[in-house]
């Protein structure tokens, strides 16, 4: 988001602590904290995903996409795309397999873990609510994991 004012030269450090003090006051006790809506199966996401997901829309700064956790993933497939992102096949305690991204992560914690993970692994995901508009496979967006 974007924002202007004007302000006089004199004023320009006493606006600076005043936006440094009111952010501190406000996120210091959110910063670095993982947040989830609640903790799910890939089940239940897909019902979620095709049933109910769009009721929460439309998405953006005000109305983020709900973060769920997911216990008990096994990566069966990963794939590098474009030195980037990462794309795994992920196999639940039912034995049902599903998609899953993590953009950006090759480099990251999260890639390292996801990339030498051996054994169950827990996700924080959001539903990928571009595919389900194209009408193709369902998959998730990784967002961070719990190993």
């Amino acid at each position: 988001m974007a924002g202007g004012c004007i302000l006089k030269k004199n004023k320009l450090n006493d606006f600076k602590r005043f936006l440094n003090s009111n952010f501190k006051k406000k996120f210091n006790n959110t910063i670095n904290t993982k947040y989830y809506t609640s903790i799910q199966n890939f089940e239940s996401l897909l019902t979620f995903a095709k049933e109910d997901f769009q009721n929460l829309e439309p998405f953006g700064n005000d109305n983020l996409s709900p973060f769920f956790l997911v216990k008990n993933n096994i990566i069966i497939r990963l794939k590098v795309i474009n030195h980037t992102h990462l794309h795994l096949i992920l196999k639940n305690k039912n034995n049902k397999s599903y998609k899953g991204i993590a953009f950006n992560a090759v480099g990251n914690k999260l890639g390292e873990s996801l990339m030498n993970c051996k054994k169950e692994i827990d996700l924080i995901v959001q539903i990928n609510n571009n595919i389900i508009h194209k009408n193709s496979d369902f998959n998730l967006i990784i967002k961070d994991a719990i190993a």
